[in-house]
């Protein structure tokens, strides 16, 4: 997944579109990863990163977890600094019964 190479700048990969299911509404949720790292003399395929996306959003969980999910997963990377951000509006909640209320 990764390979040594002398680098140490900014990664950043962006837009990543993913769809999920919540394993407690058993709903599905749309939404896009951006996963920006540095790197320890250590490059990784941008391509690599988006794949780890896509894998964990095959599973079904809650919303909250899969941001933690994919930042453990990239922990292989082994990367100076490393986070992850999923934007995600929470459609599960407001498809579920009881989320009518105004500014869910």
């Amino acid at each position: 997944m990764t390979r040594e190479e002398i680098y140490g700048e900014n990664s950043l990969e962006r837009d990543i579109l993913f769809t999920s299911m919540c394993e407690h509404h058993l709903l599905p949720f749309r939404g896009v990863a951006h996963i920006p790292y540095i790197g320890n003399g250590r490059v990784t395929g941008l391509s690599k990163l988006a794949r780890v996306v896509e894998d964990v959003s095959r599973r079904s969980q809650v919303q909250q977890r899969m941001t933690q999910t994919v930042a453990d997963c990239l922990k292989l990377v082994r990367a100076v600094a490393l986070s992850t951000l999923s934007a995600r509006p929470n459609t599960c909640v407001r498809q579920s019964a009881g989320s009518a209320r105004p500014g869910v």
